[in-house]
């Protein structure tokens, strides 16, 4: 099962959302769609607080978020890859 943890930019500092009803399936539908079992997504929050999906990097940069949350990010990664999970 793919996991979700979206990460936005608020100002100068980011926000760990657990998930976003109803865009979580759909990305999780989207990936599954296109074979990947990873990917870092782009999104933008709108003035009217509406979440726009915008890309999704197969490949993306993700140890920079990695260093300033302490999540394991590295070592979720290396899981899913390993156990296909």
């Amino acid at each position: 099962m793919l996991g979700c943890v979206f990460f936005f930019k608020q100002k100068t500092a980011y926000e760990m959302l657990r998930s976003l009803v109803g865009s979580e399936m759909c990305i999780r539908d989207s990936m599954r769609t296109w074979g990947l079992k990873f990917g870092a997504i782009d999104m933008v929050i709108t003035p009217n607080d509406h979440y726009v999906f915008l890309e999704v990097n197969p490949a993306g940069q993700w140890g920079w978020i990695e260093d300033l949350t302490q999540l394991p990010i590295a070592e979720a990664i290396a899981t899913l890859l390993k156990n296909g999970r």
